[in-house]
């Protein structure tokens, strides 16, 4: 198998990356919790198979689409308006008592102001 110019450590951590996936997107959205409901329902209405847990996983699916929709069409609004950068290291730090950036590749040194503006 030739992967061209792929470093293989690259890919390795690439798939470690890609196989955490499922798992944030469980923790991070509301499934679990919606999920956890349904399976405290089945229990309190004293069935414990009906309905499958499938369906109960299906059900929590729909419901969890259907709340983080919102969510979802913010963060995609939110990537369009966000201009892409030629850079993803130039940012802006606080160093202390200076600002520093870089920018076009060299590092930028910039006083905080001190006095507040009257």
């Amino acid at each position: 198998m030739n992967l061209g110019q792929v470093d293989p450590l690259i890919f390795a951590l690439f798939l470690g990356g890609l196989s955490l996936l499922p798992i944030l997107l469980i923790v991070c959205s509301a499934f679990l919790k919606i999920s956890m409901v349904l399976m405290i329902t089945r229990n309190a209405m004293g069935v414990q198979q009906v309905p499958p847990n499938m369906a109960i996983y299906g059900i929590a699916l729909a419901a969890t689409l259907f709340v983080m929709a919102p969510v979802m069409q913010e963060i995609g609004q939110l990537v369009k308006e966000t201009p892409p950068t030629s850079a993803p290291w130039t940012t802006c730090r606080p160093a202390s008592t200076t600002w520093s950036a870089r920018c076009n590749g060299s590092w930028r040194t910039t006083p905080i102001p001190t006095s507040r503006p009257t």
